[in-house]
């Protein structure tokens, strides 16, 4: 029978992280620029795939703005998180961060979900010479790769019996030995219980019922010594 098998499978994902700071000079002649229009940063590369920050300086009504990520390269799908925030590089001043959560792009369609916006003057305090620095921090996640590993478990191999050489060496080492034969005047020992589970006949005359209580040395007639010990080796 085969021993059970375990499989096991790892997912692992690679994502690439970069920044982008795009200037833009002349903030306040884009203020009234129009909700549909925009500016678009220069291209910048991350995870492998060209992107661009749009800014649209008159977002909507009430006086907002719009940022969002635009995915650029040709024919590509990618999927990115995103975060913007406005500085301002003479005091230091950062506004707060807006995420945008992880988002599939594709290049020419404008994903609103991947648009953030707020108001004006919110963001007024972070110009500085009438530019506005805006941050984008961009992270590329690549598709997730699953491997499977799969193993049988290792059946346990028993080490090679060497009954015989333990018992031999028993025997020829006496230690434990319970019994004695007379073998011509020569006395040969040997432990019953060994030789009564190879010998039915030792058995019967160890343990039968007409075993001796209290069995001495047992006589070994016509026999000489060494064949009587061959004979115990074998057994």
């Amino acid at each position: 029978m085969a021993p059970p098998s375990t499989t096991t499978s790892t997912c692992t994902v690679e994502a690439s992280r970069g920044t982008h700071l795009f200037h833009v000079a002349g903030y306040s002649l884009h203020e009234r620029l129009g909700a549909a229009e925009s500016v678009r940063s220069a291209p910048f590369s991350i995870g492998g795939y060209d992107w661009a920050v749009r800014f649209f300086p008159d977002g909507g009504e009430g006086g907002a703005l719009a940022l969002l990520l635009e995915l650029l390269t040709k024919d590509a799908a990618a999927r990115a998180s995103c975060a913007f925030r406005f500085l301002n590089p003479a005091t230091g001043a950062a506004s707060a961060r807006w995420p945008v959560g992880l988002l599939s792009y594709r290049p020419g369609v404008v994903n609103k979900r991947a648009q953030v916006s707020t108001f004006r003057w919110n963001v007024r305090m972070y110009a500085h010479d009438d530019r506005l620095t805006v941050e984008c921090a961009v992270t590329v996640v690549q598709e997730p790769k699953v491997s499977l590993t799969s193993w049988a478990m290792s059946r346990y191999e028993e080490p090679p019996s060497d009954l015989s050489g333990h018992l031999g060496r028993m025997l020829g080492e006496k230690e434990g030995s319970d019994v004695t034969f007379d073998v011509q005047g020569e006395a040969v020992t040997a432990h019953k219980i060994v030789l009564a589970m190879r010998s039915p006949v030792f058995k019967a005359r160890f343990y039968g019922p007409e075993r001796e209580k209290k069995m001495g040395c047992v006589a070994v007639e016509d026999v000489r010594p060494a064949v009587f010990r061959a004979l115990l080796r074998f057994i």
